[in-house]
């Protein structure tokens, strides 16, 4: 649907019951969205990077992980920046 032109988090069972999950995905996307507009945020499936934080992956398909949403929100910036 997005093509590797996304941002997609994990929304699968592990990452999807982090306890800041919303709070996460809300802010990673808000962020995307004020640097580029044009860049989807998107949920997805299990990535088997379980752990220490929900799994974001990059356009082109690297992994990051975010614990909370400060954190999200600077993984945003970077993540926008290699997108241009």
């Amino acid at each position: 649907m997005f093509g590797t032109k996304a941002v997609k988090v994990c929304c699968g069972p592990r990452c999807g019951s982090h306890p800041g999950h919303r709070a996460i995905y809300d802010a990673l996307e808000r962020a995307v969205q004020e640097t580029d507009p044009d860049l989807p945020v998107a949920p997805t499936m299990c990535r088997s990077h379980c752990g220490d934080g929900v799994t974001v992956v990059a356009p082109g398909g690297a992994l990051h992980k975010a614990r909370d949403p400060e954190e999200a929100r600077a993984l945003a910036q970077k993540l926008t920046k290699t997108t241009e």
